[in-house]
């Protein structure tokens, strides 16, 4: 049996759309390089389904059975999971990202914060460890990421201000519940009071003359 091929078609999955592409691509470059930029995958209507596609060349390393560096099946880059799927990958423990074994099939425990094994995330005493850079601090403070601050940076699509904080109005919320209330009676506007019916009395007739008796 011949070498194993180095390049390799990657699609990368992920649970959160504001991860960026850069984020990915620094990921996967730890384990290969990169032949082409990842790609947002878009179904027949040209919707994202959060899938990246990509391919890459694998390093060489000659620790692992078929002498390439594979990258992990299952990573997280803070609190939100990702998935890396390609022919010929071997298994990969979901737990703590051992080779050999699944994470079904795994009785070790293994700590989110502090990256160790031997005890879970709820008795950890340890320092927090970036599961991007490896750094001591969390993913969503990494100055090595990417990854927008806020969710309102996200949404607008431009970059965080670095050392400023969000300025909020203190009027929004009475600005928002004046539109509120302006929709709601364009929608159910109010009824307009019975208009009062007086209706007048027929005018008296003549009055017949009284006979007396003679």
């Amino acid at each position: 049996m011949g070498p194993a091929s180095t390049e390799k078609r990657i699609t990368v999955e992920v649970s959160n759309p504001h991860i960026p592409d850069r984020d990915i691509s620094s990921l996967l470059q730890r384990y290969s390089t990169t032949v082409k930029e990842p790609t947002k995958f878009r179904d027949r209507r040209g919707i994202w389904n959060m899938t990246w596609q990509t391919t890459m060349n694998l390093h060489k390393d000659q620790a692992w059975k078929d002498g390439l560096r594979h990258p992990l099946a299952n990573f997280y880059l803070g609190a939100d999971e990702g998935m890396i799927r390609y022919p010929g990958q071997p298994f990969t423990c979901r737990k703590w990202q051992a080779v050999g074994h699944k994470g079904i099939d795994c009785a070790e425990k293994f700590c989110r914060i502090c990256r160790q094994t031997g005890h879970k995330a709820s008795g950890c005493t340890g320092k927090k460890v970036c599961n991007f850079c490896g750094e001591g601090h969390t993913y969503y403070r990494c100055p090595k990421s990417e990854r927008p601050k806020t969710y309102a940076v996200a949404a607008a699509g431009t970059p965080a201000p670095k050392n400023t904080r969000l300025k909020l109005d203190p009027t929004a919320n009475d600005k928002v519940n004046a539109v509120l209330k302006a929709s709601r009676e364009e929608a159910h506007p109010k009824p307009e009071p019975p208009r009062s019916s007086t209706l007048k009395a027929p005018a008296p007739g003549p009055k017949s003359p009284r006979i007396l008796p003679g």
